[in-house]
Order: C-alpha cells, then structure tokens, then sequence
C-alpha cells in the first residue's frame, strides 16, 4: 500500500518542494510563528513523521524553524504539545495534600501552535493562508 502512495505522489524537485512548501506560510514557522530565512533555519518538517506513518506527500509536509524542528521530531503534534507546556507536574502525594485541604490544583494550559491561531490549512500546495472555512 505504501508503494502506491509513492506513486501517487509527484515527483518533485527538491528545490520546487522547498519553495512549494514555503509558500504556505510565506516561510513562516508552522508552529511557533517565527519568521525563518530560507537560506539557515528554515526547515521542512512532516507533520505527520514518516516513522508513524506519515508520507513525503506535500500535504504532509510543513515549513518549521530549525528550534521547533529539532524539538518535535517525531513526536505527534499532541506529544509536541504536551512537550511545549512548561508547568508545575505534581506528585500523587501532593495532589492527595492538596485534595484534603480543599484545593484544587491549577489546570494545565493547553499550548496552541501558530498554524491554530491562524487557521492555516496544511494542504497541498500553493497559498495555504486561507482560512478554514
């Protein structure tokens, strides 16, 4: 079955991909938002990693700072996310304190990508800005 996704996919130079893959976001990292330059840390991630089954299809691939490329690696973008939040873990002890003296322990932010915040569509090809209808 893979072997027929790779088929199906075109064949595109790799400096077409790139550009391609640019433009949907005008080089814009897919997660934090950063403004990346084509030439040092712009980097072309699979939103979806390879090892989970994700394709080489341009749908599947993303433009991403070197900074959040390196940190997700093949995590899920729900890894990635879980990844991202920067809070206070708590014991099983400390919880079952915090229970008994009535307080309830704070929620845990959920981190929201840029691509979220901006209703970007990950999409194939071409100008992905447009917003999700």
């Amino acid at each position: 079955m893979k072997e027929r996704q790779r088929e199906a996919q075109v064949k595109l130079s790799k400096s077409k991909t790139r550009e391609l893959v640019w433009d949907k976001t005008g080089g814009k990292c897919y997660y934090c938002g950063q403004q990346t330059n084509p030439w040092r840390e712009f980097c072309i991630d699979h939103f979806i990693a390879t090892s989970k089954g994700g394709t080489t299809a341009l749908s599947n691939l993303v433009p991403a700072c070197s900074k959040c490329n390196a940190q997700k690696r093949d995590k899920t973008i729900e890894e990635f996310r879980v990844s991202k939040v920067k809070n206070v873990q708590f014991t099983d002890e400390q919880l079952a304190l915090l229970a008994s003296v009535g307080v309830e322990p704070p929620a845990v932010p959920k981190h929201v990508f840029w691509y979220e915040e901006n209703d970007v569509v990950r999409g194939g090809g071409g100008n992905d800005l447009a917003k999700a209808q």
